[in-house]
């Protein structure tokens, strides 16, 4: 029960990820002209987001999920 409640959790994490991808994409190849106020907004926030945190934060974590990823990729 409580994995399923788990494995639910990630999928909906992982599903707002690839939401925020894909406008960010949508957004980048539109242009911020012709873009809707949705992807023109999600965009601005994780580009602001992007902004304000140090690179070596956004480094750290980078380098820590890849670990995590080929850690447990190989167990």
């Amino acid at each position: 029960m409580i994995k399923k409640i788990i494995q639910m959790g990630w999928n909906i994490v992982e599903l707002v990820f690839v939401l925020i991808l894909l406008c960010l994409a949508v957004g980048i190849v539109l242009g911020p002209d012709q873009s809707g106020s949705f992807i023109r907004g999600v965009s601005d926030n994780a580009l602001g987001f992007l902004r304000e945190v140090p690179a070596g934060i956004i480094l750290a974590l980078s380098i820590s999920v890849g670990l995590y990823w080929l850690i447990k990729k190989r167990a």
